[in-house]
């Protein structure tokens, strides 16, 4: 069943700024008429990628603080890895799936997109804004 009403965000949120802010609000405006899921990935999979001491805040804070956002409807704790998601994108067939131009995976992810009749929105990154850069700041102090 196509959830055409549906846009599809995935991050790590952990120690939220400024760029995650406009990642949301940019992500509800693509199309302000679908409901917004925002995917928390796990604990695990953060720390896979960008190494021990991540993420600074559990899962589970990082996705109650999604549930205070405004433009968030509805926020999912992901149990496992981003490569999981794919079988997720295809049962759950949402409209768009936005991303950051910074986006690493963003033709496997369109590549998703595209075989579910869905579209895949690249966000320019604006600003320097950066959970890791905000880490480094506060241990130089």
């Amino acid at each position: 069943m196509r959830h055409d009403s549906a846009t599809v965000i995935t991050g790590s949120f952990d120690i939220m700024h400024l760029g995650h802010m406009r990642f949301i609000a940019k992500a509800k405006v693509a199309d302000p008429s679908n409901v917004l899921f925002v995917i928390v990935l796990s604990d695990d999979a953060i720390r896979e990628r960008k190494g021990q001491g991540r993420p600074f805040f559990k899962q589970a804070e990082r996705a109650e603080f999604l549930t205070y956002l405004k433009d968030v409807d509805y926020v999912l704790p992901w149990p496992g890895k981003w490569q999981d998601l794919r079988k997720f994108l295809t049962e759950a067939r949402p409209k768009l799936l936005v991303v950051n131009d910074s986006d690493e995976g963003i033709d496997n992810k369109r590549e998703v997109m595209e075989s579910i009749g869905g579209e895949v929105v690249v966000q320019k990154r604006v600003g320097n804004h950066s959970t890791s850069r905000i880490i480094e700041a506060i241990g130089d102090l």
